[in-house]
């Protein structure tokens, strides 16, 4: 299969088997954008991510980048990377956070560092600035949702507001704008049944029960049920010390072609992920095409890819 990248956007192309033991085409572009006020092509892109990247050691650090390489999924994952921001840097004790797009949002409530003193929680320290990723949710080493969270001395410091920590017996569901590892619970019951059955009657292929939910790793507030179209409206609140960001998603401004065996066809490149980085004053957009090859691997001759 031959590739012809036409733009400046990296892109990946690649034939794996499906849950169904078809041959499928996977296509996955991505671009970088400046300026969370009025969006524009950066003149850095960030790469695709071939693996899983975390802050630190897979089993105890929670997952910065989710794989890009996998079938796809049924919506759109909207995850943010940022720091809740004491407004105007005046250092408070609290802080509300908000990410929205389109009708899909996200509330945090955001506490400094507190710790239990019995069965009492002290006072409240002053912050600046804290980030919204697992480390500082809800969590512990025996939590299967959260493994790398806080919960036992020290508090958790992000909340979800309808469903604060209120004595040493309460276990709300870990919360926070950042992406979900695939071996924590929110998402391995998804990834189907590898049994003895499996090995008999489907190895090398995905189990029967595999669900593409499964490559989902947004907070499932945040996960759109079908893919977002661009034009959306999106508002993030408290992830900036002095203003609230806002403006709209681009539209894809790429045609993707495949020559097949016996044809040319254009494929729809879907929204897949939308992450954005206010610390960074980016976005991150991928796109995601799939195709089934009616035969095998060889039905595909070429991608190519220009903008419109």
């Amino acid at each position: 299969m031959q590739i012809e990248n036409k733009t400046s956007l990296p892109l990946q192309a690649l034939i794996i088997p499906n849950e169904h033991g078809k041959h499928e085409l996977i296509v996955v572009v991505k671009a970088t954008f400046d300026s969370l006020q009025q969006l524009k092509l950066a003149s850095e892109m960030q790469p695709i991510h071939l693996k899983d990247v975390f802050w630190g050691e897979p089993q105890t650090s929670s997952l910065r980048y989710a794989n890009e390489i996998h079938l796809g999924k049924p919506g759109t994952d909207i995850l943010m990377h940022a720091h809740a921001y004491a407004p105007n840097g005046q250092a408070v004790r609290e802080s509300n956070v908000s990410i929205q797009v389109d009708q899909y949002s996200l509330n945090l409530k955001v506490f400094g560092d507190r710790v239990w003193q019995g069965r009492q929680i002290t006072n409240t320290k002053q912050f600046i600035r804290i980030p919204l990723v697992y480390e500082y949710a809800f969590g512990a080493p025996m939590n299967e949702y959260n493994p790398v969270g806080r919960s036992e001395t020290l508090l958790a410091n992000i909340e979800d507001p309808t469903n604060l920590v209120s004595s040493q017996k309460s276990a709300p569901m870990p919360s926070t704008p950042s992406p979900i590892a695939s071996h924590w619970k929110t998402r391995y019951p998804l990834a189907g049944t590898y049994d003895q059955q499996w090995q008999e009657t489907r190895l090398p292929y995905l189990p029967a029960d595999f669900d593409r939910q499964f490559n989902h790793c947004a907070h499932p507030q945040l996960q759109t049920q079908q893919p977002l179209k661009g034009g959306e409206q999106y508002r993030l609140q408290g992830v900036h010390p002095l203003e609230v960001l806002e403006g709209r998603l681009p539209f894809c401004p790429l045609k993707l072609e495949v020559v097949l065996k016996d044809t040319i066809k254009e494929l729809t490149l879907n929204y897949d992920t939308v992450h954005f980085e206010p610390d960074n004053d980016q976005v991150h957009i991928s796109w995601r095409a799939n195709h089934v090859c009616l035969n095998n691997a060889k039905d595909v001759i070429s991608v190519s890819m220009d903008f419109k």
